[in-house]
């Protein structure tokens, strides 16, 4: 009952508040404010919300939610809500996708953000885990892109991921989305090259899939080289390159509707130079993406009878990811 009280009042404090924005706003650690209590109470035993994780997703869309007035990102429904524009363009897309909706379409495939427990695929240990909203991101910040969390799964990322997006200051190590002039943009990708790179988002994504770190490759009789690893089932798996220049396309191909990581934000969409990250080909949060005929693969033998569902986080029907670099496969 108690939880639920401070939840509702939570929620009416967040309606009679200027919306928020991640990395300040709300989520700004600001002396002597009385910011802290809107997402935070103190009982004797130090209760607090992030202690649940069943609870934490609900938390979190009370501003990030379908029609909420805390935040213009609505990541139930991935869709951008300012109709004055300012973050991005109202209406469309969110870069992460949604967990529940991405244009207007049930998602198909999502990471999972209520506490429910799934296996890591990718991983070199085969675990499983429960993850939330706080699995991935530090409401409180971090020196991060997106208020992406420095240490996960037991590994130190920060200073990992950077953006192109106006006023992103990385010399604020510890959080520079608090910087005044920083004008975020939600559904504009802005992704940035990192200088090294064992970073960036592919970096810290293989905090948990690691696997696909991998540069263990062989050469087939065509003289075309496959990047592998070896899975906990004892078999190869093969994988794209990620960090790698677009330019080392074989096919010669620079020119791609899929986001890629630049060097600025004035370098050009096709710069042979600009990188493919984990986000080129996925959505971070969810997408609605559909698999038919031979793309409804599964990522082990047991799964179940493939559909729609087995769409993988991709941000394209079937394979059009890989049409959409390799035209030549169409």
């Amino acid at each position: 009952m108690t939880k639920r009280i401070f939840l509702m009042a939570a929620i009416v404090f967040l309606l009679t508040a200027n919306a928020a924005y991640a990395g300040y706003g709300v989520h700004s650690s600001v002396d002597n404010s009385d910011i802290c209590p809107v997402c935070h109470e103190h009982s004797p035993i130090g209760e607090t919300w992030q202690s649940h994780e069943a609870m934490e997703y609900q938390f979190c869309t009370t501003c990030h939610g379908i029609s909420a007035a805390g935040a213009d990102t609505d990541v139930v429904s991935g869709v951008y809500d300012n109709p004055a524009g300012i973050n991005g363009t109202f209406g469309a897309a969110l870069n992460s996708g949604g967990f529940e909706q991405l244009n207007g379409n049930a998602v198909t495939s999502t990471h999972s953000s209520d506490g429910t427990i799934y296996p890591i695929f990718g991983s070199s240990t085969g675990n499983s885990v429960a993850l939330s909203c706080t699995s991935c991101h530090d409401p409180d910040g971090s020196s991060n892109y997106r208020i992406l969390k420095d240490t996960v799964n037991g590994k130190n990322v920060a200073n990992y991921i950077s953006s192109n997006e106006s006023g992103f200051d990385d010399s604020l190590s510890e959080d520079p989305e608090t910087n005044d002039n920083y004008d975020p943009n939600y559904t504009q990708p802005a992704y940035k090259t990192p200088a090294n790179s064992a970073q960036g988002i592919a970096g810290w994504c293989a905090s948990c899939h690691d696997n696909y770190k991998s540069d263990t490759f062989e050469i087939d009789a065509k003289g075309k080289k496959h990047i592998y690893y070896i899975g906990t089932d004892g078999k190869k798996h093969y994988h794209h390159a990620i960090n790698v220049p677009i330019g080392n396309n074989p096919t010669g191909n620079t020119s791609t509707d899929l986001p890629l990581a630049k060097s600025s934000a004035a370098t050009a969409d096709n710069d042979p130079g600009n990188y493919v990250m984990c986000l080129t080909c996925h959505r971070a949060h969810g997408t609605d993406s559909t698999m038919t005929d031979k793309a409804k693969v599964e990522p082990a033998q047991s799964s179940a009878s493939s559909g729609p569902g087995q769409s993988t986080l991709l941000r394209m029907n079937n394979r059009g990811v890989c049409q959409n670099c390799h035209p030549n496969l169409k």
